[in-house]
């Protein structure tokens, strides 16, 4: 099962998120979190609560426009989002979810980092379980212009196809979305 907070501690703060887990745990063999980034010790924490693995959508691995639609808060640092799986896994979580939000930025391009930043992942913590998420901004009915970073079908089947020849046992997750 996995458990989804969003972005707020303030909503959804770490006890909180840990009694979650904790009672989860008594009813489910595997415990995901889909949750703001933490750190180390606070993933240790919901780890041993019983979380298994931890996603974290870095939504668009290009800097520049990730700071243009992150403009304040705890959200707008690049570096510590980009840096919460390893956190994940210093942690002990056993695996970790990446993805970036395709069609954000060039979705090629975050599509390829997203793969880099898996495989780095992989080859840094062996023992860490690799999943991608694929999700994707979606054109919408009555557009004027052609957005080059629309990503139809045709796109979607080659990042999947590219994923599973990178890292051929990665896990890939098609959101409810989608």
């Amino acid at each position: 099962i996995l458990i989804l907070t969003g972005e707020s501690r303030y909503q959804s703060n770490l006890e909180y998120i840990g009694e979650a887990v904790a009672l989860a745990k008594q009813y489910f063999s595997t415990i995901g979190i889909e949750i703001y980034p933490l750190n180390t010790e606070e993933y240790a924490f919901l780890q041993k609560k019983g979380a298994d693995f931890v996603s974290v959508y870095q939504e668009t691995y290009h800097p520049e426009a990730y700071d243009q639609v992150h403009l304040s808060g705890p959200k707008c640092d690049f570096s510590y989002r980009f840096l919460a799986q390893e956190r994940a896994l210093r942690g002990g979580m056993r695996g970790v979810g990446i993805g970036a939000l395709l069609g954000l930025d060039n979705f090629r391009r975050d599509a390829f980092a997203a793969g880099l930043h898996a495989k780095f992942l992989q080859q840094k913590y062996p023992h860490g379980e690799i999943s991608f998420s694929v999700p994707r901004l979606r054109p919408y009915i009555n557009r004027a212009d052609n957005n080059s970073n629309d990503v139809h079908e045709p796109q979607l089947l080659q990042i999947m196809l590219a994923y599973r020849l990178l890292l051929p046992f990665a896990g890939i997750n098609i959101s409810t979305r989608e």
